[in-house]
């Protein structure tokens, strides 16, 4: 049995996890998702020659808005400023959706970002401005003016969602572990914040066993969200 104590306490915060099952085929239906949105097809309910429900529509956006918070995410991992702040940061409240600034970099907001009480974002994209200025702006202009990017930002806003901003940084709260019996199977209990994945820091964890599949495989974010 592995020790656990090495565990991080914080972690990247993917919008879908693309190494589940389900982001596996969210991945697949970016073709789908971009080819849509470019003629706004996802607006009228319409996916090439067929139909789209509510539920499909909904996912189908969901996947496109997550496709564009990664991209930027990916950028801030890259360069290590998913924990920290960019000029020109918007900060998200922990354990909620509220988000201020952009506003000068101070010792109380370093206070709160080392506490755990604000977290960098990156945006969920809709219709309006972005909140950031500065070297935060330019970086998520940048990061999101390809071309599938645009059709997914334009695609986006005709559905009449509205510019949002998710943290960069999740950090799962009251977590136990142990080992009820000889199985090996480890039994593995944490708190997140609403609209984080379990998968997300499953995956940090290290590789997971399906047992409703009786395969090796990822968790799915639809079975197992926490």
């Amino acid at each position: 049995k592995p020790s656990w104590s090495h565990l991080p306490s914080v972690w990247t915060q993917p919008f879908f996890s693309f190494d589940s099952v389900a982001s596996r085929a969210a991945a697949r239906d970016q073709l789908v998702v971009g080819a849509a949105l470019d003629d706004h097809a996802v607006v009228d309910g319409d996916v090439g020659m067929g139909r789209v429900g509510r539920e499909q529509r909904g996912y189908l956006l969901s996947a496109a808005r997550s496709a564009l918070f990664n991209r930027v995410l990916a950028i801030r991992v890259g360069d290590g400023s998913w924990e920290r702040a960019l000029d020109g940061e918007v900060w998200v409240l922990d354990g909620s959706r509220s988000v201020f600034g952009p506003e000068p970099w101070s010792d109380v907001l370093a206070g709160r970002l080392a506490a755990f009480d604000i977290h960098p974002s990156a945006p969920l994209w809709g219709s309006g401005e972005l909140r950031t200025t500065g070297d935060a702006h330019r970086m998520e202009r940048a990061a999101l003016d390809d071309a599938e990017s645009l059709a997914l930002r334009a695609g986006l806003e005709a559905a009449g969602l509205k510019q949002e901003r998710r943290a960069t940084r999740l950090r799962p709260l009251d977590m136990t572990w142990e080992w009820p019996d000889s199985t090996g199977l480890l039994a593995l209990r944490f708190t997140l914040p609403p609209g984080a994945y379990a998968t997300t820091v499953l995956a940090e964890i290290g590789d997971t066993i399906d047992g409703t599949a009786g395969r090796h495989d990822r968790l799915s974010e639809k079975n197992h969200r926490h």
